[in-house]
C-alpha cells in the first residue's frame, strides 16, 4: 500500500503468485491485469464511478496482433480495435485501426534496408 503525504490518498498493489502486478485499488476505483501463461497481459479492466473500460489483447508469440477496448459508459463511447502487423524482422509493418463501424486508414512503417532505421510513418 501507499499511503501520500498528508494521508490525501491511498493505493493498493495486488500481486499473484508469479509476482505480476494484477490489481489496482484507489480511491476513485480499480485496475485488474490478466496474464496469459507465457506472462503478457491478456487482458485489464479499470472501473471508476463514471465508466468502465475493458481492453483484451491477442498475440502471436511475443508480438501483439490485436487490441480491443470496450466502454461502459453514461457518455456512450466508442469500441475500438487495433490490428498490428510485423516484417519477418518483428518490426512494425502497419497499424489498422476500427473505432466503432468507422475504419481508419492503415498507417504503414517504412524501414531503411541498408540500417534498418525507420524512415516513414504513414504519410509523415
Amino acid at each position: 500500500m501507499k499511503i501520500f503525504p498528508g494521508d490525501q490518498g491511498r493505493i493498493l498493489y495486488r500481486y499473484n503468485n508469479q509476482s505480476l502486478l494484477n490489481a489496482i485499488v484507489f480511491g476513485g476505483g480499480k485496475i485488474e491485469k490478466n496474464y496469459s501463461d507465457a506472462g503478457f497481459v491478456s487482458s485489464e479492466s479499470s472501473s471508476t464511478l463514471e465508466i468502465d473500460i475493458r481492453n483484451d489483447y491477442t498475440y502471436d508469440g511475443a508480438l501483439l496482433v490485436t487490441s480491443k477496448t470496450h466502454y461502459v459508459s453514461q457518455f456512450h463511447l466508442t469500441n475500438a480495435i487495433v490490428h498490428y502487423q510485423y516484417d519477418k524482422l518483428f518490426r512494425i509493418r502497419s497499424i489498422m485501426f476500427r473505432i466503432g463501424s468507422l475504419q481508419l486508414p492503415t498507417t504503414e512503417f517504412v524501414y531503411n534496408s541498408k540500417t534498418g532505421r525507420i524512415e516513414q510513418i504513414g504519410n509523415f
